[in-house]
């Protein structure tokens, strides 16, 4: 079977069309989280801080300094950004605060969820409560991975904060 130099080109040139945006989507996303792990750095070392354990998902980004106690997380939602701290010392616990409510769909009864917050509740009763917002239907319409990973932060902060006393 003879190939036609023509259709050869013409073979190329379509992959490398269709290459071209999945090459550019990673790259913008190895990209973002560079940006995402800079401003998660930037913030820790505002206070004396090494990030030792992170996680980038969707628009936020979430560490934490063993060492000197602190748990660091920075949102970035068009255009808006959002740098927090939560003093691990001075916190009894963190939990999740999941703000839902239920919609009827097809004759059943869903929940959808509506806010995701990383809530740390102060020992001293006085101090106010830091929240790391996940997730706001009000910003994004799915969940992507946002579930999993205030879980897993949650259960990490919380085994933290037990080693501590």
């Amino acid at each position: 079977m003879e190939f036609n130099l023509g259709t050869i080109i013409i073979s190329s040139v379509f992959i490398g069309i269709c290459l071209i945006p999945i090459v550019l989507t990673k790259g913008n996303k190895k990209k973002r989280e560079k940006a995402f792990l800079a401003a998660l750095n930037n913030i820790a070392s505002n206070h004396n801080g090494k990030i030792s354990q992170f996680e980038i998902c969707g628009d936020i980004a979430i560490g934490i300094d063993e060492d000197n106690h602190f748990a660091y997380f920075y949102k970035n939602v068009k255009e808006k950004v959002e740098e927090l701290y939560a003093d691990l010392s001075q916190t009894k616990c963190c939990m999740i605060n999941n703000v839902s409510s239920i919609a009827k769909y097809k004759d059943h009864n869903v929940k959808v969820i509506e806010k995701l917050e990383l809530k740390f509740l102060p020992k001293v009763k006085n101090n106010n409560e830091v929240k790391f917002e996940f997730y706001n239907d009000d910003e994004s319409m799915d969940l992507n991975g946002e579930l999993q990973a205030i879980q897993k932060w949650t259960d990490l902060i919380n085994s933290h904060i037990k080693q501590m006393n």
